[in-house]
């Protein structure tokens, strides 16, 4: 299977049109869809990364050099991830986090999950 068989499987199997899917990588669909049909087969490593991403899967996997489609090792932790990726909110919320003290984001958690409890 070549790396366009593989981007277009992972595409439909999101439900993604070639546009939805382009807006998330920053390209055409035209450009989408020479990389699907193997016309271009040279693409740039920045948009393997960004349609690995985007595709829920990995570059290796794309590439070749994994067979396993699934870059999450379980359903919830793929889910989460995806939801940080298309959310530009949560991207903000867990870019943040990632130099918080362990303190700081007991304290963000502990806030979060009241609010939640109030809905």
């Amino acid at each position: 299977m070549t790396v366009g068989d593989k981007i277009k499987n992972l595409r439909l199997k999101k439900k993604y049109t070639l546009d939805e899917l382009g807006k998330l990588i920053d390209s055409s669909r035209q450009t989408l869809y020479k990389y699907e049909q193997g016309i271009i087969t040279n693409i740039p490593k920045e948009k393997i990364e960004l349609l690995a991403k985007a595709l829920g899967t990995s570059p290796a996997y794309l590439y070749g050099w994994d067979s396993d489609e699934g870059y999450y090792f379980d359903e919830n932790t793929r889910e989460i991830a995806e939801d940080i990726f298309e959310n530009d909110n949560l991207r903000i919320l867990f870019d943040a986090s990632r130099n918080a003290s362990p303190e700081d984001l007991q304290l963000v958690t502990n806030l979060l999950l009241n609010l939640k409890e109030r809905e």
